[in-house]
């Protein structure tokens, strides 16, 4: 007699438990499987998590490309009254690498992003990821001596700024290696571009409009070795000393974005995320960024991450943001169990960042 009918018997001879529900929890803890026994902690998620996953070798990029194949006139971004589809997110994408190109940046070079979550963001990251380039995001509240420390260290070669920062930036180029400044504006559309003057478009400073206006076609193909190729230099928030750049490839970054749309139970192109947890820090642009490109859904996109207020007309159904303060917390938790707009919410991602 095999210990699963010995057991089951026993327990529903008793009415302890039937016999299909002893079969999934308890001889699923006490057949333990070699698997199981080197990682014991398995036992313990939930029945729908994947027990290993297979992941694929490509680039981080790959996700907006697919997503914009199979769902191109699906929203991918909501911010303000723009509401911008995958295909014009990665055919803007496209325009900013080709932008980059023809302004000499080519793969390994670092791209530096200096702003908070808005289309822009976005627009440069997989713009520049594209290109083989490496991304250096940098978060819009620091100061001068703090961004300076970041861009030689990283040794950018362009910087993607707003413009409100301007004065920052300016006060530290001159220290750097910076060929290229990118100024963007919280009230900008992306979707409403127009040809401007050739002189202002191949200045060493130039805003995002103008530069994706003047830009004709899309970058060329790059090879990229998703395990070997670095996508990001993500910098510490330098508790222990300086900011150190964490290298990260695109393979790692793949596996992140795959791990958590599995562990979340995300559906692809049926969700939309209420983005407020900043893209600038390594689980916002994993969790807020990266998870919903990969599972083609829409993000609405928050500049300010204490703007915690869900009654929006885009029916977010997840929605994450930094655990920066426990009232703030508490406020989006009143909001999403006593507002009827805010129903829709299906999961509140929490974070901290350092």
């Amino acid at each position: 007699m095999s210990l699963r009918s010995f057991w089951g018997g026993i327990l529903s001879l008793f009415g302890l438990v039937d016999l299909s529900r002893f079969e999934e929890e308890l001889v699923g803890r006490l057949l333990v499987t070699k698997e199981t026994s080197e990682r014991a902690w398995i036992r313990s998620w939930p029945r729908d998590v994947p027990r290993s996953i297979q992941y694929p070798k490509f680039s981080l990029t790959r996700f907006l490309t697919d997503a914009a194949s199979m769902h191109p006139e699906k929203t991918a971004l909501l911010y303000t009254k723009d509401r911008i589809t995958f295909h014009q997110l990665h055919s803007l994408a496209q325009k900013f690498g080709k932008a980059l190109q023809d302004r000499g940046v080519r793969k390994g070079d670092r791209v530096a992003i200096y702003l908070p979550n808005v289309p822009d963001f976005i627009v440069s990251y997989y713009g520049a990821l594209s290109l083989g380039a490496i991304v250096v995001a940098i978060s819009p509240i620091y100061k001068e001596n703090e961004i300076l420390q970041i861009l030689t260290d990283s040794k950018a070669k362009v910087l993607v700024s707003l413009d409100k920062l301007k004065s920052q930036v300016d006060n530290v180029r001159d220290q750097t290696g910076l060929e290229l400044v990118i100024n963007c504006s919280l009230n900008e559309s992306l979707t409403e571009i127009a040809p401007t003057s050739r002189e202002e478009a191949v200045a060493d400073k130039v805003s995002m409009k103008t530069l994706l206006s003047n830009t004709v076609g899309f970058a060329g193909q790059v090879v990229i070795e998703s395990e070997k190729d670095l996508a990001l230099l993500q910098y510490t928030g330098g508790t222990t000393g300086a900011p150190k750049g964490a290298m990260l490839t695109h393979h790692n970054l793949v596996a992140n974005a795959i791990q958590f749309a599995n562990w979340l139970g995300l559906k692809t192109a049926a969700e939309t995320h209420l983005a407020a947890l900043p893209f600038f820090h390594i689980y916002g642009m994993t969790v807020a960024l990266n998870v919903p490109i990969y599972t083609a859904s829409g993000i609405v996109l928050i500049p300010d991450a204490r703007d915690t207020d869900v009654r929006r007309p885009n029916q977010p159904t997840r929605h994450t943001r930094a655990q920066a303060q426990f009232d703030s917390r508490m406020r989006l938790r009143r909001l999403t169990t006593s507002n009827p707009s805010a129903k829709t919410v299906r999961g509140v991602n929490w974070g901290k960042t350092c």
